[in-house]
């Protein structure tokens, strides 16, 4: 992974014309792309998972790391040496300590890439969320494909969290290629509004925000929204308000 990690550093980084030549093997299939996809969706599945990964960083490494990888758009140089000698004048440090700090950042992701790859990842998690009896109900459905033999727990912890009241968000800690809510209302849980939460950081997840799109609710209470693309770690699901009926 680290040698994967270092050969996008190269160039322009995640910008480089040739991004799908030197994008190895592993880091193509937890970007959840095919070799033959699509070079811009490539790429922007890419971008995300190395966001993620930096977001794990000390924050002293973090910013060598976005520079390295051509995520700054500060240093949009060509080459990873003009981009990295343009950090040790804007730190007060000289380029060896920038280029350590840079080795120490890509184990540090490396590391942290290896954790959350177990090996299979989820092509489609679906979820039914029915509220308004005495206690929420809740069922899923997982359809997982393994990259490789081997056994997996039955309940990983590296999965996903969800959080719930009053929202519903599902934040995938390993690749998920497809998300599919349905939310029942009924009973006394009679919804005022609905909004959708798609790619939400989870900082933001609890905190009402504003400019999320509205979600319609038929005739029967029920609401269904349905995600591509996960990233990894961002939040997916709806947030309401409620009526109560007495």
């Amino acid at each position: 992974m680290r040698q994967e990690l270092r050969a996008i550093c190269r160039g322009r980084g995640v910008y480089s014309s040739d991004l799908a030549e030197r994008l190895g093997p592993r880091l193509n299939e937890l970007a959840g792309t095919a070799p033959d996809a699509d070079g811009e969706g490539r790429r922007v599945r890419l971008i995300a998972l190395l966001e993620t990964s930096i977001e794990l960083l000390p924050p002293d490494l973090k910013l060598v790391a976005r520079v390295a990888f051509g995520l700054d758009a500060r240093a949009r140089q060509r080459f990873l040496r003009d981009r990295l000698d343009w950090l040790a004048t804007l730190i007060e440090r000289d380029a060896r300590t920038v280029r350590r700090r840079l080795e120490e950042a890509i184990d540090l992701m490396g590391e942290a890439i290896d954790i959350a790859s177990p090996g299979w990842y989820y092509a489609s998690v679906n979820t039914l969320l029915r509220l308004g009896g005495p206690a929420p109900e809740f069922c899923e459905e997982r359809r997982v494909v393994a990259c490789g033999a081997g056994r997996m727990p039955v309940n990983d912890s590296r999965f996903n969290c969800y959080s719930q009241v009053p929202y519903y968000a599902f934040v995938p800690s390993c690749r998920c290629d497809e998300f599919g809510l349905r939310v029942h209302f009924y009973g006394t849980a009679v919804p005022r509004a609905l909004w959708l939460m798609d790619g939400v950081s989870p900082g933001l997840i609890e905190r009402p925000v504003m400019g999320l799109r509205s979600v319609e609710i038929d005739s029967l209470g029920l609401a269904e929204v349905r995600f591509t693309g996960l990233q990894v770690g961002s939040g997916y699901g709806v947030r309401w308000e409620l009526h109560r009926i007495p």
